[in-house]
């Protein structure tokens, strides 16, 4: 049985990266928290970082 990918909203990963970016929370406990991969979450504060 494969593992499908989880789709999530453009929304939901921009207020992800400004958790960790703006509110200071860390990935580890978003991860934890949400139960979203770190590899995803990371790409999402890059993303937000360069815009």
């Amino acid at each position: 049985m494969t593992k499908q990918r989880q789709h999530y909203e453009t929304a939901f990963k921009l207020e992800v990266a400004r958790m960790v970016v703006d509110q200071g929370l860390s990935v580890a406990q978003i991860v934890k928290d949400m139960n979203i991969g770190r590899t995803a979450i990371n790409r999402w504060i890059q993303q937000y970082r360069v815009e």
